[in-house]
């Protein structure tokens, strides 16, 4: 359930040696566990709203380029299950 997304997870340096290590990544799981929770509370998106989001986004920045590493979230969350 909470802890599905942290399973097999191997990325970075997983020794925590120093109190004060194990303090700052406790926090930082603590911080990620809760962005988790929210966004999974969040109601789907509509269609048609992710155009709309992209469109005041570039209205309110003035941006023309969107590097694509930064549409992959909108573009998988539209219609997916």
């Amino acid at each position: 359930m909470l802890f599905d997304a942290f399973k097999g997870h191997t990325e970075g340096n997983t020794q925590v040696d120093t109190p004060r290590q194990q303090s700052a990544w406790a926090r930082d799981t603590r911080r990620r566990l809760a962005h988790m929770e929210r966004c999974r509370a969040l109601p789907r998106i509509q269609p048609g709203e992710a155009e709309d989001l992209v469109a005041a986004f570039i209205a309110a920045r003035g941006i023309t380029q969107c590097p694509p590493a930064y549409v992959v979230a909108v573009q998988q969350t539209v219609g997916g299950a």
